[in-house]
């Protein structure tokens, strides 16, 4: 598919001919065609203001104050010596980091539901919120620069059994999306004034499929950077929590009773005094 701008400039020499042509009958005709601009003039001038300005003039021969340019022309050079003492400095980007921490936890079965709402006191004491919560875990956000202190303030209440963070950086994906933005950005304004220059309906319509296109780019750059900016800026902390092991009951041993033997009681007082008594005792 031919863009806008190349099937411009291809009937740049045909537009030229006809001119030339309605122009053929004298010299004298020309300042009257020089009154309205045509497309080719257009034209001419966009491609003027495209190329790049002129080299300075030597220090030695200064311009007089009257033929200084005006300040719209200046204006130009200055934005490109800005961007240019920009770019040749050095530029340092903030890291774009997504933390992301996990507990493991025993307590009682009966403190569990009062250990989580401590977790979630934490959370709420550095601006943070609940996520989500069961009976034995807990999901928290809390912003990124209170992350160490909330996991310190959750360690503290006791029966810590695992811990885990995971710092997940992001920053080239976030400054790679920031440039396609950026682009696109520009690309949608160029192709805006395309729009406004459109001589029919076959380029508008063109045009528009393509600003559709890059509208539809744009919302998801836009989203997936919400997305990073997000997760960047709160940080998730998991908890769950496990009851401790009830000790289990001693096992009582009944004791073991062993019965008296019998013994025969004897009419006779004076033989128990002799020792007599185990020669009549009878076995169970």
């Amino acid at each position: 598919m031919t863009k806008p701008s190349t099937r411009l400039f291809c009937t740049l020499p045909v537009v030229l001919s006809l001119l030339a042509a309605q122009t053929g009958c004298g010299a004298h005709a020309a300042p009257r065609m020089a009154a309205p601009p045509s497309p080719a003039a257009e034209t001419a001038g966009a491609v003027a203001q495209a190329a790049p300005p002129p080299a300075p003039p030597a220090p030695a021969q200064p311009a007089p104050p009257a033929q200084q340019p005006r300040g719209d022309v200046k204006a130009p050079a200055a934005k490109t010596d800005a961007r240019t003492a920009k770019s040749a400095g050095p530029t340092t980007r903030a890291p774009v980091i997504v933390y992301q921490g996990d507990l493991k936890m025993m307590a009682d079965e009966e403190a569990i539901p009062k250990t989580i709402d401590r977790i979630i006191d934490a959370a709420e004491s550095v601006g943070g919120h609940i996520a989500s919560r069961k009976d034995q875990s807990v999901q928290i956000k809390v912003p990124s620069a209170s992350f160490r202190e909330t996991m310190t303030k959750i360690e503290a209440l006791g029966g810590v059994v695992n811990r885990s963070v995971t710092a997940d950086d992001v920053s080239e994906e976030f400054h790679d999306l920031e440039v396609r933005l950026t682009n696109m950005r520009a690309t949608r304004a160029r192709l805006q004034e395309f729009m406004a220059r459109a001589s029919n309906i076959q380029d508008m319509l063109t045009v528009e499929r393509e600003l559709e296109r890059i509208a539809q780019e744009i919302d998801r750059v836009e989203g997936r950077l919400e997305f990073l900016r997000t997760r960047a800026a709160m940080s998730v902390i998991s908890v769950s929590l496990t009851p401790k092991p009830k000790p289990a009951a001693p096992i009582v041993v009944p004791a073991v009773v062993t019965p008296a033997p019998k013994t025969v009681d004897l009419p006779i007082p004076w033989v128990e005094g002799i020792g007599l008594d185990p020669l009549f005792s009878l076995k169970q």
